[in-house]
């Protein structure tokens, strides 16, 4: 069975595993209902389903229909309507947990696209800013730039949603308003997501941009995404469980503490 960790690693085994195993969307450990991928062939009389087969001479374009190869007529053996040939080179998966299906070419995930170590957004990560936490994360395989780019606007959209302040500042005013309040660490990677973010997608130079862009194993990209959700952990999570704790307190106790904590004052 595939691991929690990582759900692209073999469709095989799912079938070894009463057709079990882990969701490359919802990540749950779930059923899977296999089956093949057909596509609508042109016999001249009929139309029939064949596996699809992406290899060159399997079909044949005609006009707005698509024939067989000549040789390619008696290679199922009566298996056209069978849901799932184990063999096939294309397959899906529907899970059943999430309803969602997942594309594979001969055991290797290919939609939708996971990105190995990268995290998901913070539970507790505002819905806009996480949307696009998500997207950087599912892109940073095919495109730095773009997961650069989406990162940045995950960052702004979550400092939109917990200012207090109501008036229209840039993602620069914001991330320096930090300055003091996260420790400095954070606050210098998350001002190296501004740049980078910013940088990369209009193709400006940089010795940090070049390192990103070059970065092989991604280390530096889940970095900024990590930050990101550190952030969160320091903005949203860690005020609530505080009020959340302070709250279980008699009501007696809290009015004692803020009258000593006015006088210091």
């Amino acid at each position: 069975m595939t691991s929690q960790s990582d759900p692209a690693e073999d469709l095989g085994a799912w079938d070894q595993a009463a057709q079990s195993g882990v969701c490359p969307h919802c990540g749950k450990v779930a059923h899977q209902v296999l089956a093949t991928p057909r596509i609508l062939v042109d016999t001249g009389s009929e139309s029939e389903a064949y596996a699809l087969v992406d290899e060159e001479g399997w079909f044949v374009a005609q006009g707005a229909s698509v024939t067989e190869a000549d040789w390619r007529r008696h290679t199922e053996q009566g298996e056209m309507w069978t849901p799932h040939l184990p063999d096939a080179v294309w397959q899906t998966a529907l899970c059943a947990a999430c309803q969602r299906l997942s594309l594979w070419r001969q055991g290797v995930l290919i939609f939708p696209r996971v990105t190995r170590g990268a995290v998901a957004a913070h539970p507790d990560m505002p819905e806009t800013a996480a949307a696009l936490f998500n997207e950087a994360s599912s892109v940073l395989a095919g495109s730095r730039r773009a997961a650069a780019a989406l990162g940045r606007a995950s960052l702004e959209a979550l400092l939109k949603a917990v200012d207090q302040n109501p008036a229209r500042r840039d993602l620069n005013t914001r991330i320096g308003e930090l300055h003091g309040q996260i420790n400095t660490s954070l606050w210098q990677v998350l001002t190296a997501l501004r740049v980078v973010g910013n940088d990369a997608l209009h193709s400006e130079d940089g010795d940090l941009v070049a390192l990103y862009l070059s970065d092989d194993a991604g280390e530096l990209a889940e970095m900024f995404l990590a930050a990101i959700n550190e952030l969160v952990e320091e903005l949203v999570t860690r005020p609530k469980r505080s009020a959340e704790i302070y709250a279980m307190l008699p009501e007696s106790k809290r009015q004692a503490a803020e009258r000593a904590g006015a006088q210091r004052e």
